[in-house]
């Protein structure tokens, strides 16, 4: 008896250090740490949207009959889910990027739509909600997109306090990708803009130069004719 209580009594140390353990990191930190991925844990799936852990790629049929194109749905680990609904042809969004988008938010739940329209931020910014943040990126411009946001990338347990947006309540958005500035464009733009001025100022004085240069040949044309023509008339003269 007195061995096993000996036991019993090292087991319940044991336990209270790794007790004692996690409470001075807190679970916070703990979470933490499972929850911060490096960048080479990063992947992107077909959409362009990134991710990290595993997905889920749903074909969804019934869609794809009306669509007439493969319609696939990804189930990120973090609830949001994304579908391609008609696929752009312009630059992809990503990170940095200002994009400017349509689009119409319903609650999934009842299908009521709480928002529309047309506004433009820098993505990745937190300028949006998370959902949106990582939802848009891959997308094409002109492409149209489903989103499936979870409340924990949108307005979380409070919602919109005094707005149309429960606690806790999961979105459907449908969003439309009008265009994409991508990051460092403009300087670019503006180079690529004075460069074709310096190009334009060079090929309008290169003309003034030729135009110049074809009306003094010209003079001296009418010149020498002019010499040779008293030149005859002196000769006719003397004769």
């Amino acid at each position: 008896m007195p061995a096993v209580a000996a036991i019993i009594g090292l087991g319940l140390v044991a336990c209270a250090v790794l007790i004692s353990t996690s409470t001075l990191q807190g679970p916070s930190v703990l979470v933490s740490k499972r929850s911060k991925p490096s960048a080479a844990d990063i992947k992107t799936g077909p959409a362009g949207v990134p991710f990290w852990g595993t997905e889920t790629i749903r074909v969804d049929k019934g869609l794809s009959k009306a669509l007439h194109h493969k319609a696939v749905t990804e189930i990120l680990r973090d609830g949001l889910e994304v579908t391609d609904i008609h696929p752009g042809k312009g630059p992809a969004a990503a990170p940095g990027d200002v994009v400017k988008v349509k689009y119409t938010g319903k609650l999934a739940k009842t299908g009521k739509q709480f928002d529309a329209g047309t506004i433009s931020f820098k993505l990745g910014e937190g300028k949006v909600i998370k959902g949106w943040d990582q939802g848009v990126q891959g997308l094409h411009q002109g492409g149209t997109r489903m989103l499936h946001v979870p409340p924990s990338l949108a307005y979380g347990a409070k919602g919109t306090p005094g707005g149309p947006i429960p606690g806790d309540a999961t979105l459907l958005f449908s969003v439309k990708l009008l265009h994409v500035k991508k990051a460092g464009g403009k300087p670019q733009a503006k180079r690529m803009q004075k460069s074709k001025k310096v190009a334009a100022a060079v090929e309008k004085r290169r003309m003034l130069m030729k135009k110049k240069m074809a009306a003094l040949a010209e003079k001296h044309k009418q010149e020498h004719m002019e010499k040779q023509h008293k030149l005859h008339a002196s000769f006719a003269h003397l004769i």
